[in-house]
């Protein structure tokens, strides 16, 4: 899923589906507080603390062993391609977001929310924040110039899951596009007939 960012703020708003505005605003009238980092604002204590909730959330849901790749995204940081959002309720992060971008297009990585809340009230108002989250991404990243928003991925356009349904509640286009992956070095050309003559 694409969304074209590049429109003007009512039209934005317009393409998403009344759910999401209705908890977008609900969220807003709520006290919480939205924060943005992108290169040297990245430390290692933010990226920490995304990875341990990022790895609790998926052991919470019975998949254990998800790791954010820290060194990875570390170098995307240091080339100020990447860009990490929170979303904090009463002071406490309850949302992370993070975004790969060159500065025009922005691609969507990875989103984790705090699931350990025994209160369901603060549960719903999680959900709501994670929403309100990516309405505040869109413009932040709008306002920096970048005019494409790429969901990541879905899983299927035909049947979609959970998941699929929550990016199509934004609106945006349908777009199939393919990851090729080339050996650019030496090193990288040699590991990889290493790892072809390993597998025979």
């Amino acid at each position: 899923m694409i969304s074209d960012i590049s429109l003007d703020e009512d039209e934005l708003w317009s393409i998403t589906t009344k759910t999401v505005r209705n908890e977008i605003n609900r969220s807003k009238r709520e006290n919480v507080g939205v924060s943005v980092y992108r290169g040297g604002k990245v430390s290692d204590g933010l990226l920490n603390q995304f990875n341990i909730m990022y790895h609790d959330m998926y052991e919470e849901k019975g998949m254990p062993g998800h790791y954010l790749p820290i060194n990875e995204l570390k170098e995307y940081a240091d080339k100020n391609a990447l860009i990490i959002t929170t979303f904090e309720i009463e002071g406490n992060t309850v949302v992370y977001h993070s975004y790969l971008t060159d500065g025009y297009h922005s691609r969507f990585l990875h989103s984790c929310s705090e699931f350990r809340v025994a209160d369901k009230a603060m549960r719903n108002a999680i959900g709501r924040a994670n929403k309100y989250l990516h309405w505040n991404d869109w413009l932040y990243l709008k306002h920096s110039g970048i005019i494409e928003y790429d969901w990541g991925g879905i899983s299927s356009y035909e049947n979609p899951n959970g998941i699929d349904k929550f990016k199509m509640s934004f609106g945006g286009q349908y777009k199939k596009y393919y990851n090729l992956y080339s050996d650019c070095s030496l090193a990288a050309r040699t590991y990889s007939e290493i790892r072809k003559i390993l597998k025979r």
